[in-house]
């Protein structure tokens, strides 16, 4: 048994829950206070992790929102 989830497994249709009125954010898809508080005596861990957050969010906008990332 894990003693952290560290994804909600009820967003388990993630890519059709985004809606363009609010800026999609991966954190709000696991749960990040949790993860961060296990990093933090881990500053290069936490900084890879917010690095790829961003590339994950800047991707899934490319891609699905806006739609650029179709060809």
């Amino acid at each position: 048994m894990e003693k952290y989830r560290l994804i909600d497994s009820d967003n388990s249709s993630v890519l059709s829950n985004i809606s363009s009125e609010e800026p999609f954010d991966i954190r709000n898809y696991m749960n990040y206070d949790i993860i961060r508080k296990l990093l933090v005596e881990n500053p290069t861990e936490l900084a890879l992790l917010e690095i790829t957050c961003i590339m994950i969010n800047n991707n899934i906008i490319k891609k699905y929102i806006t739609g650029e990332g179709e060809k």
